[in-house]
C-alpha cells in the first residue's frame, strides 16, 4: 500500500508540514507528486519522498485544481497493482490510522458533506480528501464507470458521489460495531464493499479531540499555512524553508 498526495508550487510547504508528521509517525511508504521543478527540488531539498509528474492541472485563470487529473492519476496508480490512499496535504496525521484499513473492504473512506443531494439522501459523502482503494477489478470497474460518464473536466468527488450512491439510501448502512462516539458504517453496491470511518477517526471539519487525522473545512482561497498554524496542525520551524 502506498500512500499518496498532490502538491504544486503554492502548496510546497503544505506538503513538507504533511510529510514531515508522516515522518514523526515513523510511516515512509508515501509520496508527494510533485506538479512542477520547484516543488520536487524543494521536496528532495528537505529529503521528502517525491516524483516530479509533467501535468497541467490548475487552469491558469482561475487557479482551480484539476480534480479530474487526480482522479485518473489514482486510476494510473491502481493499475499498477499497489493498493492507494490518498490524502489531501491539509489531512494533518496526528496518529497512525491504517489499522482502520484492515477488513474486506475495497475502499475504506472519511466522509464530508459534498455534493449536497447525496448527503440529504444518505445522511453523508465519501470525502475525497482521504480515501483507501484497493487495487482490484471491484474498484477498477468503478472508475472506468467514471470516466465513461464523465468527459471533460469533472469534480471527482461529485461523480464518486453519484455514481457509488445513485441506487442506495441511508437504509443501505449498516452501523459496525467500534468503541468511538460516532458511528461507523459499511454497505455493500455493485459488488463494492465500502466502510465509511468516523469523525473521531478522520475528523473533516469538527475538532475531535484524539482524531487520527485532522482535516478542517476551510476556504478555497486562505492562506493555508496560516491556517493550520492556527488550528495547531503545524510542525515545521520557521528556520525551515
Amino acid at each position: 500500500m502506498k500512500i499518496i498526495a498532490f502538491a504544486n508550487h503554492s502548496y510546497k510547504r503544505i506538503a513538507l508540514n504533511w510529510a514531515t508528521h508522516l515522518n514523526e509517525l515513523g510511516i515512509k511508504n508515501y509520496c508527494v507528486y510533485s506538479l512542477d521543478k520547484k516543488t520536487f527540488e524543494f521536496l528532495k531539498r528537505n529529503k521528502i519522498n517525491t516524483i516530479q509528474i509533467e501535468a497541467n492541472w490548475f487552469d491558469g485563470n482561475s487557479n482551480s485544481w484539476g480534480w479530474h487529473q487526480r482522479f485518473k492519476m489514482i486510476y494510473k496508480l491502481l493499475q499498477g497493482g499497489e493498493d492507494i490512499l490518498h490524502s489531501d496535504l491539509d489531512a494533518v496525521w496526528l496518529k497512525d490510522p491504517r489499522e482502520f484499513l484492515k477488513g474486506d473492504y475495497d475502499m475504506v473512506c472519511s466522509t464530508g458533506t459534498f455534493p449536497a443531494n447525496v448527503y440529504n439522501k444518505m445522511g453523508l459523502t465519501i470525502c475525497m480528501g482521504w480515501i483507501y482503494f484497493k487495487s482490484n477489478n471491484h474498484v477498477y470497474n468503478i472508475f472506468k464507470k467514471i470516466l465513461k460518464e464523465n468527459q471533460g473536466k469533472f469534480d471527482d468527488q461529485m461523480a464518486f458521489n453519484q455514481t457509488i450512491f445513485e441506487t442506495s439510501n441511508r437504509d443501505d448502512l449498516r452501523q459496525i460495531q467500534n468503541n468511538t462516539a460516532e458511528l461507523e458504517f459499511e454497505i455493500s453496491i455493485n459488488d463494492i464493499k465500502l466502510k465509511v470511518l468516523s469523525q473521531q477517526i478522520i475528523s473533516r471539519g469538527t475538532y475531535h479531540e484524539g482524531a487520527y487525522v485532522m482535516h478542517p473545512l476551510a476556504g478555497k482561497n486562505i492562506d493555508r499555512e496560516k491556517f493550520l498554524r492556527k488550528n495547531k496542525l503545524w510542525i515545521l520551524k520557521d528556520s525551515e524553508r
